[in-house]
């Protein structure tokens, strides 16, 4: 009895501590407040107010006309659209199979290559110093690279016996893939210091295990750090693939979308129809619709996240 009695006060005591914690009542939400006034004002509210726009034709000037979703029909068959979406999704599968990769490697390289923690320090900090540059000027430089008459690019496969100039951001075939060797340069390093800092967080017992099992340097790699780096990736993968959607700034610095369209993004395509043909009704249909694939995208890799 003094035993069931002892239970229900302390059962009591702790109902009462209970409601009086942090975590319970309107405090919680009043901490909230501020960032759902921001989220809503700065993501909520603008994609209602697109989607009301897509409904209009309108200049941004004069009043508009509702037009109901004629500006989603115009744009679904409007063949630039569909190039411009093609582009996009081939950015987003370089951007999502060619940037993790290349950040995992560098990370790998750098932590298994180097002697010392300062030499790896340093490795790090130079490759990560191009993503603290604009990419408006890393635009305008590699641009003046890849120049067929002035630029050091041609001027290296001159040296090598070539008897003409190439210019690589002029040719439609060659255009994309001369642009994303600028983004590789640029965003590894983003991916790369992430990786590390996974990298960092490997209990060292776990090497010191393998390496008394007998393992190779290449066996760790394979069989104890790449296991563990997965849920990295696939945060990297989500990363770069949402940003691949939303390329727009270097491609337009380098090229506007040329030539002939050959690396006009959705961004750029959104970009032209609202802010220089003053189409917005149809440009706001176009950021809906790009909304809508970039929450799909984050919706599947999130949950592979979760999963991994």
């Amino acid at each position: 009895m003094v035993a069931e009695a002892y239970d229900a006060e302390i059962a009591k005591s702790t109902r009462r501590r209970g409601s009086r914690l942090p975590g319970h009542g309107i405090a919680p939400y009043l901490y909230m407040a501020p960032a759902l006034v921001l989220f809503g004002a700065f993501l909520i509210y603008p994609v209602i107010q697109s989607f009301f726009y897509s409904l209009l034709d309108w200049d941004g000037l004069q009043p508009g006309v509702y037009v109901g979703l004629d500006n989603y029909a115009q744009l679904f068959r409007d063949p630039n659209f569909w190039n411009s979406l093609k582009i996009t999704l081939i950015w987003v599968a370089m951007s999502g199979g060619i940037l993790p990769l290349t950040a995992l490697v560098l990370a790998l390289l750098v932590d298994f290559g180097t002697t010392s923690r300062t030499l790896g320090g340093i490795a790090r900090t130079v490759l990560f110093i191009p993503m603290t540059i604009s990419l408006v000027a890393v635009g305008l430089l590699f641009t003046l690279f890849y120049n067929p008459l002035l630029g050091v690019i041609n001027n290296v496969f001159l040296q090598f016996g070539m008897m003409t100039a190439i210019d690589l951001l002029g040719n439609s075939s060659t255009t994309l893939m001369a642009i994303f060797f600028v983004a590789v340069w640029q965003w590894s390093g983003f991916g790369m210091v992430i990786f590390a800092a996974a990298l960092q967080g490997i209990p060292s017992e776990l090497y010191d295990a393998a390496k008394i099992d007998g393992a190779t340097k290449w066996q760790i790699i394979r069989h104890v750090v790449l296991p563990l780096l997965v849920p990295t990736y696939v945060v990297i993968l989500t990363l770069n693939v949402i940003g691949g959607f939303k390329a727009f700034d270097l491609i337009y610095v380098m090229t506007a979308g040329g030539p002939a369209q050959a690396s006009e993004t959705t961004s750029i395509f959104l970009y032209k129809n609202a802010f220089v043909l003053h189409k917005f009704g149809y440009g706001s249909a176009v950021s809906v619709v790009l909304f809508i694939i970039i929450g799909i995208a984050t919706v599947v890799l999130t949950r592979r996240r979760f999963a991994a």
